[in-house]
């Protein structure tokens, strides 16, 4: 799953020019969010669509979906573990590529199978895509049994046991 994530300004950067949040992004922020085909077009959204009276914040890749797909630049997202420790997951010195689909200037983050290195923390995570794959996920190629590649950890505490 994905309820928060973080965005810094050189990741910004790197898709517009355009004065976006940075930082800490939560469900019902704007953030940026890439869309196209042929060429990425940076543009401004709100995380959560509505669907029945509810906000929905992620999308499972196991589901088919109809809505146009997007991708979400970010530089790390955070989980709680079950002793509600706050663990950062990141990449280093690379941007992460979020899956996304999106409807009338909304946005969801789609989901999968957590790998190696998030399944102690939560059975799910973000869909995260290598550089190289953003454009064939914006064109349609299906990512259903794709596995992300290992990320790096940290906590800001770390409990240590006696026994």
């Amino acid at each position: 799953m994905c309820g928060r994530y973080y965005i810094d300004l050189y990741t910004l950067s790197k898709f517009t020019k355009e004065t976006i949040k940075t930082g800490d992004i939560y469900p019902g922020q704007e953030a940026l969010v890439l869309v196209g085909n042929e060429k990425m077009l940076p543009k401004k959204m709100k995380w959560g669509i509505q669907f029945q009276n509810h906000q929905i914040i992620n999308a499972r890749i196991e589901k088919k979906y109809s809505l146009p797909r997007c991708v979400i630049p970010a530089s790390s997202f955070y989980e709680w573990d079950d002793n509600q420790i706050k663990v950062t997951f990141y990449k280093e010195n690379q941007i992460l590529y979020f899956a996304g689909h999106y409807q009338n200037n909304h946005f969801v983050i789609v989901t999968t199978k957590a790998n190696e290195s998030m399944k102690e923390v939560h059975p799910r995570m973000p869909l995260i895509l290598k550089k190289d794959e953003v454009k064939e996920y914006l064109k349609g190629k299906s990512f259903e049994n794709y596995i992300p590649e290992e990320l790096s950890s940290s906590q800001a505490i770390k409990q240590l046991s006696l026994f």
